[in-house]
């Protein structure tokens, strides 16, 4: 298994334990840790889903992408985009709350997952 793959799911776990365990232990807590624990996961998700893209893409030689990298900046915007989604809709179908520190996390872990790809 490669290291791309292991630290996708290393991440993607963590944004996991945030979103259902962490977040709603320490929520409330100190406003700064609310920031923090309402964020992780943004930013973990950010790296998990860029690191797993690529990782399918380079398992299955689907090079509409090259280099690389290009993906985790399309899965950054994407992730991004699902963030603000919620509020371009009439009735807020996908029930998100719309957070600067959750956009400033998912583009900071876009930016992690890019540069682990240009190495």
């Amino acid at each position: 298994m490669s290291k791309r793959i292991l630290i996708g799911f290393f991440c993607g776990a963590i944004a996991l334990l945030d979103q259902l365990y962490i977040r709603p232990l320490l929520i409330g807590t100190n406003p700064s840790v609310d920031v923090i624990v309402g964020s992780l996961s943004n930013f973990f998700a950010a790296i998990a889903l860029s690191l797993l893209f690529v990782h399918i893409a380079t398992s299955y030689k689907l090079n509409f992408f090259n280099p690389n990298s290009l993906i985790s900046v399309f899965v950054t915007l994407g992730v991004v985009a699902y963030e603000i989604s919620p509020h371009s809709t009439i009735n807020k179908s996908f029930g998100g709350t719309f957070d600067y520190y959750d956009i400033i996390a998912s583009i900071s872990g876009g930016i992690i997952s890019y540069l682990v790809e240009e190495k």
